[in-house]
C-alpha cells in the first residue's frame, strides 16, 4: 500500500471513475508523487512521469485527448521552471470501456494502470524526483496540487524517504 504522504485519494464526488482510478493510485509505492487537477492526475516515480485523465465514454476520446494534450504541455512548461532536464511526460487516458479503432493518445485499462506506472526501467533519478516532489508540494506547478483543498491540511508532507518525528 502506498504511503499517503504524496499520493492521497483525490476524487470527484460526481463521477465514480476518478475514485476507482485513485484507489489504484493509492497502491503505488511511497516514492511516487501523485498530484491532482480536477479529475486529471500527475504521477511521477522512478519509472517515469505521467499525466492521466479518466474517460468513461468511447465517444469522448477525442475531447479528452485534446484536454490531456493541453495538460501535458502546461505541465512540461511548468517543469521547465524547476528542472534543467525535463523528463518525457507520458499522456494516458484511463478507461474501463473498450475503445475501438485508433485513438490520438495511449489508452490504458484501469485494471492495468498500476503495472503500467511501476514497471519498466528507472527513467527518473532520485534528485529529479525530489525536485518535482518539492515543486508539487509548494504548488509551483501551475494547476497541480497534492490532495484536494479539503484534505490538504491533513496531509503530512514529510519526505517518506526521510521520516521525522516532528509533525
Amino acid at each position: 500500500m502506498g504511503d499517503p504522504t504524496d499520493n492521497p485519494t483525490v476524487s470527484s464526488p460526481d463521477d465514480p471513475m476518478p475514485r476507482r482510478m485513485d484507489r489504484v493510485l493509492s497502491t503505488l509505492p511511497p516514492i511516487f508523487v501523485v498530484a491532482a487537477s480536477e479529475s486529471a492526475r500527475f504521477i511521477v516515480g522512478p519509472s517515469g512521469a505521467f499525466v492521466l485523465l479518466p474517460t468513461t465514454t468511447p465517444g469522448g476520446v477525442s475531447g479528452a485527448a485534446a484536454r490531456l494534450d493541453l495538460l501535458v504541455q502546461s505541465t512540461r512548461s511548468a517543469l521547465c521552471d524547476h528542472l534543467s532536464w525535463v523528463p518525457f511526460l507520458d499522456s494516458l487516458l484511463v478507461s474501463e470501456v473498450d475503445v475501438k479503432g485508433r485513438a490520438p493518445v495511449t489508452i490504458v485499462a484501469l485494471d492495468l494502470l498500476h503495472d503500467v506506472l511501476v514497471e519498466g526501467p528507472a527513467m527518473i533519478d532520485p534528485a529529479t524526483l525530489t525536485c518535482i516532489r518539492n515543486a508539487v508540494r509548494a504548488e509551483r506547478l501551475d494547476h497541480w496540487t497534492v490532495g484536494t483543498a479539503a484534505s490538504a491540511a491533513r496531509i503530512d508532507l514529510c519526505d517518506p524517504a526521510q521520516p521525522t518525528t516532528t509533525r
